[in-house]
């Protein structure tokens, strides 16, 4: 006998067909994910610490049903108007989840969610640069300021209200380009816990300076003028007391710019006289003190 290919083709999808339709509608046990939606949300109130993001629900329903669920968003609303400031104690109810009366629902996780509220707080903070850039060692910061200087924070008490300054982290390494002139640079504003900034970010400014040493230098009195074989000084050195830019003294060139000079261009009578005296140095740095103060000198 011969059998028709096409009916037994027919039959093997009839079979198929039957044991799938069977199969999705057998039931199964499932657990889903479903996000929290936190609704109607007051201007002025605030979720304080932990906010539950998701619940788990453990259902029952025909396989193809709960197969139909993964593709879905699923959430559960809770109506933040209806609340009161403090610690809220919300059930979960199975009437507000979003499964219609052929899911069997079989259990909540969790099935309370404690929700602290708190009133929003909104303040003003300075913003404060923490410098942990490298610089040569000659050089120092001379002023660090943002712009703006404040920023709005807002959020709940208990999160913000210690909070009395933020910070932006200048870490360059600026012996690379040996350029210390004024720098600047937009940076994020440090993200204190639980807080809204705004703005998110400021313009940081950095000046630099170089540092400054003191030394004293001993240095040769030199005695010029028309009249300076006429005089006698009673030392040959001075010793002066300079301050100027630590690299200038880690080497002893800037000494061939120090001058000390006694001019005698008049002629006095003979004795005894404390005179001023010239003294000449290098730009940058500045005279202190000299010791003495005044040269004697023998006019003979």
């Amino acid at each position: 006998m011969r059998i028709r290919w096409h009916y037994a083709v027919l039959a093997i999808l009839l079979s198929m067909l039957t044991w799938y339709v069977v199969i999705g509608r057998e039931d199964v046990d499932s657990w889903l994910p479903v996000a929290i939606e936190y609704i109607n949300t007051p201007k002025d109130v605030i979720i304080s610490g932990h906010e539950v993001s998701k619940i788990e629900v453990h259902i029952r329903a025909p396989r193809g049903m709960i197969q139909a669920m993964y593709d879905k968003k699923l959430t559960y609303p809770i109506n933040l108007g209806e609340l009161q400031p403090g610690i809220n104690n919300i059930v979960l109810k199975r009437n507000n989840l979003p499964f219609s009366s052929s899911y069997e629902v079989l259990e909540i996780t969790p099935q309370v969610i404690n929700l602290n509220l708190e009133k929003r707080v909104v303040r003003k903070v300075p913003v404060e640069i923490d410098f942990q850039g490298r610089i040569d060692q000659h050089y120092e910061v001379k002023s660090m300021f943002t712009v703006p200087k404040l920023v709005e924070i807002s959020g709940s008490y208990s999160d913000i209200g210690h909070v009395k300054k933020l910070e932006v982290i200048v870490n360059e390494d600026f012996r690379k380009e040996n350029n210390y002139k004024a720098w600047k640079k937009e940076l994020p504003v440090s993200i204190a816990k639980g807080a809204i900034i705004q703005p998110r970010s400021v313009i940081a400014h950095v000046d630099f300076k170089e540092k400054m040493t003191q030394v004293w230098v001993k240095v040769p009195i030199k005695i010029t003028g028309k009249y300076a074989s006429r005089i006698e000084a009673n030392v040959n050195f001075v010793r002066l007391h300079l301050k100027g830019p630590s690299k200038e003294f880690t080497t002893s060139k800037y000494r061939d710019d120090i001058k000390v000079e006694f001019s005698m261009d008049r002629l006095l009578r003979e004795g005894k006289y404390n005179l001023r005296y010239d003294v000449k140095i290098p730009k940058g740095f500045i005279l202190l003190e000299k010791n003495p103060a005044f040269l004697e000198i023998l006019v003979k």
